[in-house]
């Protein structure tokens, strides 16, 4: 009976021995699991992102930054993305589903995205970083270095570099006279941005006439119109038409052998003239910094908009050649890059 007893008792304290083994194996496990930033009590940051035409070197560009900062998605961060696909009024809509999802913060790309932005969050409060072409003069923001509200941000500086770009595009062609600016009349930074440039081309005697384009298949149109009233060369703002046309635009460009002066590099690129911008890289690095900022407590409201520190300009020497130009020293001195 005795022996029996201890059996009995060496059986139980070998059961709740290996009990508690399993519960400490079970316990490390969860423990090693809770310290990934991916378990379930870990704080995962949620970033809703919007564009209105959104470009795959700008989406890449963006989230490469945040990868920069730390960021892994599924582990440290859940993304959202949306995209209109070029039609703006699909745009509340779109923030209605990333507010709904529960993000933290919304990273709105563009002027027009912007705006509808700040609409979309003025019950939710949610914090947005936008990327806007002119904030002040489109009414999203009243003052660049404090906000307030719930929307900071980058700008794009885009009335400033209008006045660049119409001077740089007079040193190529001094007796220029007659001017185009291509561009999409429904994005109110672009309206901007066009009475920048009349305003910069007025200085060097041109008259700067507007060439409206709401959709691509306008824009072959738009240069036999061009051709018809005389335009010496054309001066295009980058927004979400452009910039997705950005190919047959440069193609009618030197098929109707019309020197042009473009709002992002990549134009040049593709066989426009010369292209003058903010530095995309450097545009993108700024706002995932605003993002990492808020998700660790900053306020919007307290966040100056930043405005770019570094220019992009590209001259394609081989479209020079096709339309029979000989660019300046000067002009060519400057450049950042050449295509030749």
């Amino acid at each position: 009976m005795a022996s029996a007893t201890r059996q009995l008792k060496t059986r139980r304290q070998f059961l709740a021995a290996s009990r508690d083994l399993g519960l400490a194996v079970l316990g490390g496990s969860l423990l090693a699991a809770c310290s990934s930033p991916s378990a379930a009590g870990s704080h995962i940051y949620r970033l809703g992102i919007v564009y209105v035409n959104g470009t795959v070197a700008s989406k890449n560009a963006f989230l490469g930054q945040l990868r920069k900062l730390g960021y892994v998605e599924g582990q440290n961060i859940l993304v959202e993305m949306r995209d209109a696909g070029g039609n703006a009024d699909r745009l509340p809509a779109l923030f209605a589903e990333v507010i709904a999802w529960g993000a933290d913060v919304i990273y709105a790309s563009g002027t027009q995205t912007a705006i509808a932005a700040k609409l979309a969050t003025v019950r939710s409060h949610v914090p947005v970083v936008a990327l806007m072409a002119d904030p002040v003069g489109t009414g999203i923001v009243n003052n660049l270095a404090r906000p307030g509200g719930n929307l900071t941000g980058v700008s794009l500086f885009a009335n400033q570099l209008a006045a660049k770009r119409a001077q740089l595009l007079n040193e190529v062609m001094p007796d220029l006279e007659r001017v185009g600016v291509l561009y999409q009349p429904d994005d109110p930074s672009r309206v901007s941005e066009f009475v920048a440039t009349v305003a910069a081309g007025n200085v060097f005697g041109w008259e700067t006439l507007p060439i409206e384009i709401r959709f691509k298949e306008e824009i072959p149109d738009a240069f036999e119109h061009m051709l018809s009233i005389g335009i010496q060369a054309i001066i295009v703002p980058t927004d979400p038409l452009t910039l997705t046309s950005a190919g047959p635009i440069t193609s009618l460009a030197l098929d109707y052998r019309m020197p042009g002066m473009y709002g992002d590099v990549r134009f040049a690129s593709l066989g426009g003239l010369m292209g003058y911008s903010a530095s995309s890289l450097e545009q993108q690095a700024k706002a995932a910094d605003y993002v990492h900022r808020i998700f660790h407590g900053a306020k919007p409201a307290d966040l100056a908009i930043q405005q770019p520190a570094r220019f992009e300009f590209i001259v394609n020497i081989k479209t020079a050649n096709v339309l029979g130009m000989r660019l300046p020293p000067s002009v060519i001195e400057r450049a950042t890059d050449l295509i030749a």
